[in-house]
């Protein structure tokens, strides 16, 4: 369901209120991270981000849809910088050092700051760039993100990309030709894929490829998407930055420019919805846990504490290799369910193609006083037709079957994961106050999969053609028949093994999630209890009267956590137009 206004109205309200009860306990990080965030969902920024490799092109895309070259481009990588291009009524530009400070820059300048060369290995301490820019495309709240490229010699800049990837409402992914799809960019896809579903695909460079070679490209990577990142019938757009910096309006251009359009005019409360009520939950258990932090840091002794954040450290980097090796065991428990999987399914399948075959004969016989020609037409359609019926009733019983496995094998999980955490989760909280380690029987995600009737194999070359018009119309209509029960055959394979392909993505989606939830988690256990060890010294130090109005505090801030829910406001629409 597509979250309204309405329901934008309350994801802000209780970041906001994330935000307040951060502030109080000196979690300055997290505070920062929900204020920004309810300030740009209030506003009605949309954070679209430009994700893909090194020397894609992304900075050039961005200026091309602008107008204008105003980031820097060149044949050297850009430096472990995000740079977020925004609306504005003039062109400007500031950057936001890693102190929390913001200074304002000339444009011209941009290079001394997400440049390699202009500042090497970031030691500008640069957190990200903001560059305003009077283009029409942006004025409806849409704002374009440059990220560093995967692939650089910078292991620092796919890492700065990587964390960005929480922030982002929506995913412009830059792709070429050489190779279409790298291994690190399908990684960094269906990692954006976990936190939104709103993508746009660009093949750039295309001045640089002949016809035919895009159109090799342009099929290669559409499939590709429909079966790794489940975006079947994915439009992906073939342009040229360069030829639309040099004024040309060629290939698919202006049917990109539309897509965006359209992404920030109709998607925008979805998407900025969808990504505030994620946001406020993954904040929202960092607030809780520093509390938790601060309620303990109370009761235990300075030295306790000095020596419980020193085990804290060593623990945080044991429970992240145990968390690796649980999710490296449950991707092989994933791998079994697949084979599993496709037994069963190859077993259930052989009465349906049975039925098939029967329901592609009776068309034939039905229509066998028809010509070669339309007999060939009838044969096809009912090959197409049979296929269908045959593997569509296959899908929910392949569901149920998948989620049954996937039960059992996440009960088995929950146990080694157990196993394996539970030392850790005596000395850390954050481990202990998840829910527990269990993935739900439903399949993560919605069903991607869709039929394809593989309509190029049913075209006849010239010498299946003249064979097809020699014989008796007996033979001839044998040999449709061979014919089009090799297309129903060809059409119940490959369409159940792509049934069976998006089970084991959404598979992989909730084994990927709870990965990035494990280690979202652990990565606030040392920053929390070391706050709370200096806040608990400096109150004890107060006296006994301090400590008690301390507990009052924090109860408060509990307390106003838990009302939360009850008092978010039902009507309001924060999505407004975007303000410069």
């Amino acid at each position: 369901m597509r979250a309204s206004p309405a329901d934008v109205a309350r994801a802000v309200h209780r970041i906001e209120v994330v935000a307040g009860a951060a502030d109080d306990l000196g979690a300055s990080a997290v505070a920062s991270e929900a204020r920004a965030l309810a300030v740009r969902a209030r506003e009605g920024r949309l954070f679209v981000a430009c994700l893909g490799q090194f020397k894609r092109g992304k900075s050039s895309l961005i200026n091309a849809l602008v107008g204008e070259p105003i980031l820097p481009t060149g044949v050297l990588p850009v430096t472990a910088v995000v740079t977020i291009l925004r609306h504005g009524a003039m062109t400007s530009a500031r950057v936001h050092d890693d102190h929390g400070g913001m200074t304002a820059i000339a444009v011209s300048d941009l290079p001394a700051y997400v440049t390699e060369a202009g500042n090497p290995d970031n030691v500008k301490r640069v957190v990200a760039v903001e560059v305003f820019h009077p283009s029409p495309l942006l004025a409806g709240g849409l704002c374009l993100v440059d990220t560093p490229g995967l692939g650089s010699s910078s292991a620092l800049a796919t890492e700065v990309t990587e964390r960005f990837v929480p922030q982002i409402d929506a995913v412009l992914a830059v792709l070429g030709a050489d190779p279409p799809v790298t291994r690190d960019e399908l990684a960094l896809l269906e990692r954006a894929s976990v936190e939104t579903r709103e993508f746009v695909f660009v093949i750039n460079k295309a001045d640089k490829l002949s016809d035919a070679e895009l159109v090799d490209v342009q099929v290669f990577t559409s499939r590709l998407l429909a079966e790794r990142l489940g975006h079947p019938g994915a439009r992906v757009f073939i342009v040229s930055a360069a030829e639309r910096l040099a004024g040309e309006r060629t290939r698919d251009w202006d049917r990109l420019e539309a897509a965006l359009v359209a992404l920030g005019a109709e998607g925008r409360t979805a998407a900025l919805g969808a990504h505030v009520e994620r946001a406020a939950d993954r904040l929202e258990r960092q607030v809780r846990y520093a509390l938790d932090e601060a309620e303990a840091a109370l009761d235990a002794p300075a030295a306790v504490m000095a020596q419980r954040i020193a085990d804290l450290r060593r623990h945080v980097d044991e429970a992240t290799r145990a968390a690796a090796d649980v999710s490296l065991l449950l991707a092989a428990e994933q791998g079994a369910i697949i084979r599993r999987i496709r037994e069963d399914a190859e077993a259930a399948l052989a009465g349906a193609r049975d039925a098939a075959t029967r329901e592609l004969r009776a068309a034939i016989t039905t229509a066998s006083d028809a010509g070669t020609a339309r007999l060939r037409q009838v044969a096809f359609t009912a090959a197409a037709d049979a296929a269908r019926h045959a593997v569509e009733p296959q899908l929910v019983a392949l569901e149920h079957l998948a989620a049954e496995a996937y039960r059992q094998a996440s009960a088995r999980f929950v146990q080694v994961a157990n196993e394996r955490l539970a030392p850790f989760a005596r000395t850390l909280p954050a481990l202990a106050a998840m829910p527990p380690i269990e993935l739900p029987a439903a399949l993560a995600g919605r069903r991607r999969f869709y039929f394809t009737d593989l309509l190029s194999l049913t075209a006849a070359r010239p010498w299946q053609f003249a064979l097809e018009h020699l014989g008796s119309h007996r033979s001839r209509q044998e040999r449709v028949l061979a014919r089009a029960t090799a297309y129903l055959d060809r059409l119940i394979d490959t369409n159940m093994s792509r049934a069976i392909h998006d089970v084991d993505d959404r598979l992989d989606q909730s084994r990927r999630a709870l990965d990035v939830e494990i280690r979202a988690r652990l990565a606030e256990v040392v920053p929390a209890a070391a706050r709370a060890l200096a806040r608990a010294d400096q109150v004890r130090a107060d006296g006994e009267r301090a400590v008690a109005a301390e507990r009052t505090r924090l109860a408060g801030i509990r307390q106003r956590l838990a009302r939360d829910d009850d008092e978010a406001p039902l009507t309001a629409a924060p999505v407004a137009e975007a303000r410069s």
